[in-house]
């Protein structure tokens, strides 16, 4: 079931989404970067509405699209390719995956809602390898983006990752485990704790 957190992590990755791609049209067209924000602020709650967020509920969404326009169009930054689609299938992963972010020099972005967890470096090395087996070239940085809500505005860190030998042999060894798991048909292990908001707790608990 989609809880609060999951519908809350679609938006922001909707709006990541919207943000890149406006940006890029408006700094494309020849505008400058004050002009091209002007023009995205004074729209901003209507394209929320049409991602499906409200506004005035979700303040905190439309400060977070605000926050990425200016950024970019301060920096007049048309290199981020978002919802970048690479297949996996030669790692044993799926053929459309979709990378949050691609940037130039090939530094990959993943974007996360709510807190930091260790394991969000490995998806980084996941994507890396599968970029790499797709395009020839080398992808040997990450950005993981992290999204807070705190009120009615938004909180945006970004953690740069080198993606060492040591994070791909990591995330080649859990995708292994996953494997063996779905090939013996055993259950996955169960938690010490589930979260509250954990969206497989009908199923499980």
């Amino acid at each position: 079931e989609a809880s609060g957190p999951v519908l809350n992590g679609s938006l922001v990755h909707s709006v990541f989404h919207a943000a890149a791609e406006d940006v890029r049209r408006e700094l494309v067209l020849g505008r400058s970067g004050w002009e091209a924000y002007e023009r995205l602020s004074s729209r901003a709650a209507s394209r929320l509405r049409g991602l499906g967020a409200d506004p005035h509920r979700d303040a905190w969404l439309l400060d977070l699209y605000k926050r990425l326009a200016l950024a970019w169009c301060a920096e007049e930054w048309v290199g981020l390719l978002t919802e970048y689609r690479v297949d996996g299938s030669v790692l044993g992963l799926s053929r459309n995956l979709r990378v949050d972010g691609l940037a130039e020099l090939g530094v990959v972005v993943e974007v996360k809602y709510g807190k930091p967890q260790e394991f969000h470096k490995l998806a980084l090395a996941g994507y890396a390898l599968a970029l790499e087996a797709e395009m020839e070239v080398p992808v040997d940085y990450g950005v993981l983006v992290y999204v807070q809500q705190a009120g009615r505005a938004a909180r945006v860190a970004w953690e740069p990752v080198y993606l060492s030998t040591g994070l791909r042999g990591a995330f080649l060894e859990a995708r292994d485990e996953v494997i063996d798991l779905l090939l013996s048909g055993r259950e996955p292990p169960r938690p010490a704790s589930c979260p509250e908001h954990c969206p497989y707790r009908g199923v499980c608990g």
